[in-house]
């Protein structure tokens, strides 16, 4: 059960026993677990709208780009032995980020 199901629910006025009462329902064993429902149905009662995940701090999403991943990949088949230090200078990383 995902946050569209759960934010529909709540803005139908049902509250969080009944959202996870109808999913379980519903979905079976599949059904989102009761605290991840009580989460979200505690997010969208303080005015949070998003559907999607925030941002977050760590690796950044241009590190997992295709071209990315193909220039390693070459890097390693042309130097099996190559450092993981060369593979981030090479990809003006820092270390923190591989």
């Amino acid at each position: 059960m995902n946050r569209v199901v759960i934010k529909c629910l709540f803005l139908k006025g049902n509250m969080f026993t009944q959202i996870k009462d109808e999913s379980v329902a519903v979905y079976e064993e599949s059904a989102s677990p009761f605290t991840n429902v009580r989460f979200w149905t505690a997010e969208f009662k303080h005015g949070s709208s998003s559907l999607g995940d925030d941002g977050r701090s760590g690796r950044p999403k241009i590190a997992n780009t295709d071209n990315n991943i193909n220039k390693i990949h070459q890097k390693m088949l042309d130097n099996l032995r190559i450092k993981m230090r060369e593979i981030t200078d090479a990809m003006s990383m820092t270390k923190e980020h591989t």
